[in-house]
């Protein structure tokens, strides 16, 4: 159950990354936007860790192959659904044939399976990440190479914080730099080291190193703000991220859950069960970031205190709808079949 509400955390968080103002840093409000903007950047790494954790699970249960066609699904489905948004809203500016050559072309396509950029929205880059990192994970498993792997993803992990002191840190945002990493992470949660640090580690040593790291994070992001002044001072990840998330999950799996506290069950319950479409239908209920979210979350302040909110409640409506339209789709087509 305490999962399921870091998945809930988590899945505020990422509208928290997308939501709040980007604006370039000029004022106070904008630096404590971009803190907040920095500081939930920490969701993503929640995410693939998570999958880490239950990944011994999923290949016991010989479920890897169920796993990776859900992902598959959603990842071709919800980039399919943000391409036809897309070319309508060309349509309608007056922009199709640009948009179309542009979506379809050789460098979109190479962008897609080599960095995992995808069109239609960007956000959707995580479910290719994750699909090519559990294939690539099982692969390294079958040949019984894990020590290789584990070298392989240390070299990659400091190669996209390196990244971060250049232009080019959006293309260390995929499977090989960002999933890889953050899943084996979770997995030595289930089955590794730091499975055995969870008892010996307390609650207020994990909150003291989650609260140092994302004051360090703080730091950081004005290193980068200092170094790279033509360059927003975020970055997909950070020197501190490991260990920040290392804590929050060390610190989930020692917190237990109240089934019989309301709030409680209702966080879990919708991260077990709307997370992922949460994160698939941000763009969506935000209008794909138009201007019409911006016309009535104007301000800074508006966009961190009611926008962000806001997005997130209709994500989860929307993700409800979806899913219970689904089920009677499904029930209709196989009405014999339970889903």
């Amino acid at each position: 159950m305490s999962i399921d509400i870091l998945r809930c955390v988590a899945a505020f968080l990422v509208i928290v990354i997308h939501f709040a103002s980007h604006e370039e840093v000029v004022s106070f409000k904008n630096w404590v936007s971009h803190l907040y903007i920095v500081e939930a950047r920490i969701a993503v790494p929640l995410f693939f860790m998570i999958t880490g954790y239950f990944y011994p699970m999923i290949m016991s249960h010989c479920k890897l192959p169920h796993q990776l066609r859900k992902l598959l699904i959603m990842a071709i489905g919800s980039t399919l659904f943000y391409i036809a948004c897309e070319l309508a809203g060309a349509y309608i500016a007056g922009s199709f044939d640009a948009h179309v050559k542009q979506i379809f072309s050789l460098k979109t396509l190479s962008d897609l399976l080599i960095f995992n950029i995808t069109p239609g929205s960007g956000h959707l880059w995580f479910f290719y990440a994750m699909l090519y990192a559990l294939v690539i994970i099982a692969f390294f498993d079958k040949i019984k190479q894990r020590k290789l792997l584990n070298i392989i993803t240390i070299v990659s992990f400091l190669t996209l914080l390196a990244s971060n002191f250049t232009s080019l840190y959006l293309y260390t945002r995929n499977f090989l730099f960002f999933g890889i990493p953050f899943i084996l992470l979770g997995r030595s949660f289930a089955e590794g080291r730091l499975k055995a640090l969870v008892p010996k580690v307390t609650k207020s040593m994990c909150l003291t190193t989650m609260l140092s790291c994302m004051i360090l994070i703080g730091f950081e992001m004005d290193m980068y703000g200092t170094l790279f002044p033509s360059l927003l001072p975020q970055r997909e990840c950070f020197i501190f991220s490991v260990p920040e998330a290392i804590a929050i999950f060390a610190l989930t799996l020692k917190f237990k859950a109240n089934p019989t506290n309301k709030f409680q069950r209702t966080a879990a319950h919708i991260g077990k069960k709307y997370s992922a479409y949460i994160y698939i239908f941000q763009y969506f209920a935000g209008a794909m970031g138009s201007d019409v979210y911006n016309y009535f979350f104007s301000g800074v302040w508006m966009k961190m205190l009611l926008g962000v909110p806001t997005i997130f409640i209709l994500s989860l409506i929307i993700s409800i709808i979806y899913l219970k339209l689904k089920t009677k789709l499904l029930k209709s087509l196989h009405p014999n079949k339970s889903e």
